[in-house]
C-alpha cells in the first residue's frame, strides 16, 4: 500500500541499537580517551588563572636559583643589593596585578543591578549540550530523508555521512538563529520596560524618542557612578541599545519564526512523501478480477491516519526543539553593553567578603613565594661574601639580611608611590 515502505524499513534497520553498541565496543578506548581529554580540558580551563600564577611564580623562583652572581656585590644606601631589588621588583609585578580592588567589584555589581541583569549568567554547558544534541538529532533525521530524495548519485552506504554533514550545517544554522532570537527577546523585555516607564513620567504620557531622555552615554563599569541619582529607567537605558521610539524590535524573532515555519512545512512534506496516500490505495491491484475482495478499508484508513499522526508528532517535536532553544537563549546571556564584562568580575564570588578573601589569599601566596626566593638569594650572597671576602659595608649588609624582606620592599614601594603622588599635586 505504501510506495516507499522499503525505505522506512531500511532507515529503521540502519538505526539498529545493536549496531550502535557494536560501534561503541569497537571504539571504546578512543571514546574514553576523548572523554578524558574533554574533562581534562574543562578542568584546566576552569583553573587556568590559578595554575598560570603558580607557573609564573615557579619560573621566577627558578630564575633566581640559577642566576649567576656578579663577582662584586655592593649594597646601595638603603642596604639592598641590586639582585635583591631586582628579585623583589619581579615578584612585585605579580603582586600588583593581584592587588585587591574592591571598587571594581562594587562597580561591576552596581552595573549589573542597574542593567536589571544581576543574577543572570551565560548559558551553562549542560544547556548548550542539550540544545546541540536535540538540534543535531532532529536535523540528522530530516537530512537523512532529504538526501534520499534530493541526491540520486548518493549510494545507500554514503547516505548517513552526507546526512550527518547536512544535518550538522542545519543544526548550526538553527542554533544560531534561535540563540539570536532568544537574546533579542530578552533585550526587548528591557526596552519595553524602559518605554513603559518613560511614557508614564514624560509629559502627556508619551515618549517621542530616546534622544528626549537624559541618557548618559559615558556610562561604563569604571564610570558606573555617574548616574547614581538618575531614575531607574534612565539607568537601564544608558546600558542597553534601543531605538528612538523605545519600542521592541522583533526583526530577528520574526525572521526566525519564518525560517522555522518554512522548515517545519518542508520537513512535513518530505516525510509525507515517504508514504503514498494516493486515492487508489484502496483500488483493486492490476491484473486482479474486478470482483476481487480488498481488505477492510477501515483498517487501511486507520493505518493511514496513524502515519499522518506520526508525521504530525514529528513536526511538533521539531517545533518544540526550536522553542526550547529560543527559551534557553532568552533565559541566559546579557543584553547590557558591558554586562558580560561585569559578570566576569563577580562570577566567581558570591559575596564582597569572598572576593576580598580570595584576592588577599592570592597576594599572600605571591608574598610567600617571593620571600622564599629572596631567602635563597640572600643565602647565596652570604656564602659568596664569606668565601671571597669583601669590604665591611657589604659584610654588614649580609649580616642584616633578615631586615630586607619582601614585606619591607612592599613598604618601600608604598612610600615611594605616596611620595610621588604628593609631588604631583
Amino acid at each position: 500500500m505504501f510506495a516507499n515502505d522499503s525505505f522506512i524499513e531500511e532507515l529503521i534497520s540502519s538505526l539498529d541499537p545493536s549496531l550502535a553498541l557494536a560501534f561503541l565496543e569497537a571504539h571504546a578506548a578512543m571514546i574514553a580517551a576523548g572523554a578524558f581529554a574533554a574533562l581534562l580540558f574543562l578542568t584546566l580551563k576552569k583553573a587556568r588563572k590559578k595554575l598560570g600564577l603558580k607557573f609564573r611564580l615557579w619560573r621566577l623562583s627558578r630564575k633566581y636559583r640559577k642566576i649567576v652572581l656578579p663577582p662584586h656585590n655592593l649594597p646601595d644606601q638603603g642596604g639592598w643589593f641590586p639582585l635583591e631589588l631586582q628579585l623583589c621588583a619581579d615578584f612585585y609585578c605579580e603582586y600588583a596585578m593581584a592587588r585587591v580592588d574592591l571598587s571594581l567589584y562594587d562597580k561591576a555589581q552596581s552595573y549589573l543591578r542597574k542593567a536589571h541583569e544581576l543574577g543572570r549568567k551565560p548559558m551553562p554547558l549542560w544547556a548548550r549540550l542539550v540544545v546541540a544534541v536535540l538540534l543535531l538529532a532532529e536535523s540528522f533525521l530530516f537530512a537523512l530523508i532529504l538526501i534520499e530524495f534530493g541526491i540520486d548519485m548518493v549510494t545507500p552506504n554514503q547516505q548517513p555521512y552526507y546526512a550527518f554533514g547536512v544535518g550538522a550545517v542545519l543544526a548550526l544554522v538553527l542554533g544560531l538563529i534561535t540563540h539570536i532570537a532568544g537574546h533579542e527577546w530578552h533585550r526587548n523585555d528591557l526596552v519595553k520596560y524602559v518605554g513603559d516607564m518613560a511614557r508614564k513620567v514624560m509629559h502627556k504620557g508619551r515618549a517621542d524618542d530616546a534622544s528626549a531622555l537624559p541618557v548618559n552615554r559615558k556610562i561604563s563599569i569604571a564610570a558606573d557612578h555617574l548616574d547614581d541619582d538618575a531614575p531607574v529607567h534612565i539607568q537601564l537605558l544608558s546600558r542597553i541599545r534601543a531605538n528612538f521610539d523605545l519600542t521592541p524590535d522583533w526583526r530577528w524573532c520574526k525572521g526566525t519564526g519564518v525560517a522555522i515555519s518554512a522548515l517545519l512545512l518542508l520537513s512535513f512534506v518530505v516525510r509525507l512523501s515517504v508514504t503514498d496516500f494516493a486515492g487508489d490505495a484502496f483500488a483493486a491491484p492490476a491484473g486482479m478480477p474486478a470482483d476481487f475482495s480488498m481488505p477492510d478499508a477501515g483498517t487501511d484508513g486507520w493505518l493511514a491516519t496513524g502515519k499522518l499522526s506520526t508525521l504530525g508528532i514529528f513536526s511538533l517535536l521539531f517545533l518544540g526543539i526550536q522553542a526550547v532553544s529560543v527559551y534557553l537563549a532568552r533565559e541566559y546571556g546579557f543584553a547590557g553593553l558591558e554586562s558580560a564584562r561585569a559578570y566576569e568580575v563577580v562570577k566567581s564570588y558570591r559575596t564582597r567578603e569572598e572576593f576580598l578573601n580570595r584576592q588577599q589569599a592570592r597576594q599572600f601566596e605571591i608574598a610567600n613565594a617571593a620571600q622564599a626566593a629572596l631567602n635563597g638569594l640572600q643565602q647565596r650572597l652570604i656564602d659568596q661574601i664569606t668565601e671571597r671576602g669583601t669590604d665591611s659595608e657589604a659584610y654588614q649588609a649580609v649580616r642584616h639580611a633578615s631586615d630586607r624582606t619582601f614585606l619591607a620592599y612592599l613598604h618601600l614601594k608604598d612610600h615611594e608611590e605616596k611620595t610621588r603622588a604628593y609631588e604631583n599635586l
